[in-house]
C-alpha cells in the first residue's frame, strides 16, 4: 500500500488510508468486522459521555442498503452500489435531559473517525 506524502511522520493508519471508488463487488464484510467497526465507534469519547450517534447499517442485498444508496448523489451511487455495506450516522442534537447538545456534531464526527480507522 502506498503511504501518503506527509510533512512529518504520521501513524500508518492515517498515512495508508484511502477512499477508493473502485470497489470489489464480490467482497464481503464479515459480521465480526462489522461489529468491531461499530464497537470502535461506540467507544469514541463524547461530551458528558452522551454518545449522540446512531448508526444505520445496510448490507448489500438488503433493503437498508438500497435505502441508504438512494440517499447518495447519482455520481456516488455509481461506485457505492458495489460496496459490501453502507453505513450512515445520525446525530442526536439534544441531551438525555432534553437540553441542546452543542457538541453533538463534533462527537458524531469523532465516532465516525474511529469507525473508519477500525474499518481500515
Amino acid at each position: 500500500m502506498t503511504r501518503a506524502q506527509t510533512s512529518v511522520e504520521i501513524n500508518n493508519l492515517f498515512a495508508e488510508r484511502r477512499s477508493p471508488r473502485s470497489l470489489d463487488e464480490t467482497a464481503v464484510v464479515t459480521k465480526d468486522d462489522l461489529v468491531a467497526m461499530l464497537e470502535a465507534a461506540r467507544w469514541a469519547p463524547s461530551a458528558f459521555n452522551h454518545q449522540p450517534w446512531r448508526y444505520i447499517v445496510g448490507l448489500r442485498g438488503e433493503t437498508h442498503f438500497d435505502e441508504l444508496l438512494s440517499c447518495l448523489g447519482e455520481f456516488n451511487q455509481g461506485w457505492a452500489k458495489r460496496a459490501s455495506l453502507l453505513i450512515a450516522v445520525a446525530g442526536v442534537s439534544t441531551t438525555p435531559e432534553g437540553k441542546e447538545n452543542p457538541t453533538y456534531l463534533y462527537d458524531c464526527g469523532l465516532s465516525v473517525a474511529q469507525l473508519t480507522l477500525e474499518a481500515h
